[in-house]
Parts: structure tokens; C-alpha cells; sequence
């Protein structure tokens, strides 16, 4: 009988080989899901400041402490959003700042607040603003977390890549 030597090792390096191949897409499955479940606090986030904010503008007269918790609510989104790992801020920034200013722009003094009616055009921008966000959430996501294999972006250097087009 023939000296196998060197195939005595092949089945323990494509068992070497498989567990790691395994371990690394069950990794990134793992890191997919958990930032599915981050994208959908955020929408709760996002849905209650929107109901907030639409609440603050129908009111029949200002209230400051209605209009500091909307600006602490927004600042608290704005970290949430920065504490998810597959998001390009420079992409977020300018849905961000849409909402904010949708939210805090106009009627957002005591001197000039006035009840807004149900068809007022700063629910409609309010609405938008946040439709446009979770639209870039969403985006960013499925860039980073693709529908076919390998089902992730690998990245390649040390910063993150912008994420054009849209």
C-alpha cells in the first residue's frame, strides 16, 4: 500500500475550512439582524417624534416644554442614527436636517405660533421629512445588507465608502 502522508490532512482542512466559512456567514447574518432590529426602533422613534410634532402644531397655543422635548427627541435620533455601524452619515445629514427644519423651522416661536389645521403645509413637510429618512435608512440598508449572496458589502480600506448613487 501506497504512503498517503500529505492526504491524511485534506479532510481536516476542509473541515477547518468549513467551519470558517460557516462562522463567517453566520457572523454577518448575526450583524444583519441586529441592525434590522436597531432600523426598527428607529421607525418607532421616528413615528412617535412625527405624532409629537404634529401634536405641538395643532395645539392651540405654544408650549415650551412641548418644543424642548421635540428638540431633545431630535437630538436623540440623530445619536441613535450615529450608533448604527452600516449608515453613512454624510448620506443621512441632509434627511436629517430636512426634518428638523420641517419640525422646528416655521411656528416653532412663541411669538409666531398659530394652531395649525389638519391640511397645513408644515404637517405635509413634517411627514415628508420623515418619509425621506426612513427612505435613506432603508437604502442604506439594502447597500449594506444586499438581498443576494454574499448578502454584505465587504469594505475595502480603512474608511467607510460613500454610497452614491442614489
Amino acid at each position: 500500500m501506497a504512503d498517503k502522508g500529505w492526504l491524511d490532512g485534506v479532510p481536516w482542512a476542509i473541515a477547518v475550512v468549513g467551519w470558517g466559512v460557516t462562522h463567517l456567514f453566520s457572523e454577518m447574518r448575526e450583524r444583519r439582524k441586529e441592525a434590522r432590529s436597531q432600523i426598527d426602533k428607529l421607525y418607532e422613534s421616528l413615528s412617535k417624534l412625527t405624532i409629537e410634532a404634529h401634536e405641538f402644531h395643532s395645539a392651540a397655543e405654544f408650549s415650551g416644554t412641548q418644543s424642548r422635548e421635540l428638540i431633545a427627541k431630535l437630538h436623540r435620533l440623530e445619536r441613535m442614527l450615529s450608533r448604527i455601524g452600516c449608515f453613512d452619515q454624510d448620506g443621512l445629514s441632509p434627511a436629517i436636517i430636512r426634518l428638523r427644519r420641517s419640525i422646528t423651522l416655521k411656528n416653532f416661536d412663541a411669538s409666531d405660533f398659530k394652531q395649525q389645521a389638519a391640511e397645513s403645509e408644515i404637517f405635509e413637510a413634517i411627514d415628508s421629512a420623515a418619509e425621506e429618512v426612513e427612505d435613506e435608512m432603508e437604502r442604506q440598508y439594502r447597500y449594506a445588507f444586499p438581498s443576494q449572496f454574499p448578502y454584505v458589502r465587504w469594505r475595502t480600506g480603512t474608511a467607510s465608502p460613500k454610497i452614491w448613487p442614489k
